[in-house]
């Protein structure tokens, strides 16, 4: 049952074309951040275009105060 609810999700998923993640959508984030603080919750894969998200939003202004990262072993 697991592997036929997992095709048909991707299967539905190439219907709508090319998939953007929120974190790629930054021009319709960014106004909400400004002037504010900011806690991230990312790991190491948090990457926009190769550069991680936590920089990303850094060169864009924005007042990253807090970040947490899952710690594993």
């Amino acid at each position: 049952m697991k592997k036929i609810l997992l095709l048909l999700l991707v299967w539905i998923g190439t219907l709508w074309g090319e998939i953007i993640v929120g974190a790629e959508r930054s021009s319709e984030y960014l106004p909400l951040l400004q002037g504010k603080n900011v806690a991230m919750v990312v790991n190491h894969s948090s990457l926009v275009e190769g550069e991680h998200l936590v920089d990303r939003l850094l060169r864009e202004g924005v007042r990253i105060r807090k970040i947490f990262a899952s710690e594993h072993g």
